[in-house]
């Protein structure tokens, strides 16, 4: 009997990209964490904020989700866009969030779609890779 399972391959790649390092990890022991329904939109990019919480952008949920360790939402953010594709920590706390995406086909309904909303929250990210901004 053979087991079906899911290799991860993570590479570490300096400013130079240059790669400083991987490794490669089977994936085990796997469990939906959270299930989007269609009140929701679709998850899209996500990040960990420094009390390993899970934030999420909405496609097409006009948000941003944040769950903690159990899959419970702690935070919405109500944004003026339909389709928020990614997210990102930054600045010199990592208290700043940005999300970008760009839909010219809805900016006749949502004018802001496309726009880099920029939020403070109340927790630090946690530092993903080196940008300018």
């Amino acid at each position: 009997m053979s087991t079906i399972g899911m290799y991860f391959l993570a590479l570490w790649i300096n400013i130079n990209n240059t790669i400083q390092g991987c490794c490669i990890a089977y994936l085990s022991n796997k469990r939906v964490f959270v299930k989007f329904d269609e009140t929701m939109g679709f998850p899209g990019g996500m990040t960990v904020d420094n009390f390993k919480h899970l934030w999420v952008a909405s496609w097409n949920g006009h948000c941003l989700y944040r769950f903690c360790e159990n899959g419970t939402i702690v935070h919405f953010y109500r944004l003026p866009a339909p389709r928020i594709t990614s997210l990102t920590f930054f600045g010199d706390d990592l208290t700043t969030i940005a999300r970008t995406g760009l839909e010219p086909e809805v900016l006749k309904q949502y004018p802001y779609s496309g726009a880099v909303f920029i939020l403070t929250a109340s927790v630090k990210g946690i530092a993903e890779s080196p940008a300018q901004l």
